[in-house]
């Protein structure tokens, strides 16, 4: 079982979802194989819009989703990003 924090918000008039996710499993899977991954996750869990993962390597943060959301959230502050939702995966 995986647990996952998630930034569930709406910004514009869009539901957006962002998964934080491990490096590990984006290194061993590919980004857009865990992207698939947890978006069906999200949504069976009622978190319906927009999605994109995040993972964090040396300190900083790195966004993979589609291109507007990922330009979005890189240019708001990481400590910004309201983190308050936990998605478990079984």
């Amino acid at each position: 079982m995986a647990e996952h924090d998630v930034a569930y918000f709406r910004e514009q008039g869009q539901n957006l979802v962002v998964v934080m996710v491990r490096w590990a499993d984006v290194q061993s899977k590919g980004e857009s194989a865990v992207l698939d991954y947890v978006r069906y996750h999200a949504t069976n869990a009622g978190l319906v819009g927009q999605t994109a993962i995040c993972w964090e390597s040396g300190g900083r943060p790195y966004y993979y989703g589609p291109p507007d959301l990922v330009r979005f959230l890189s240019s708001v502050p990481y400590i910004l990003v309201p983190w308050n939702h936990r998605l478990v995966i079984p």
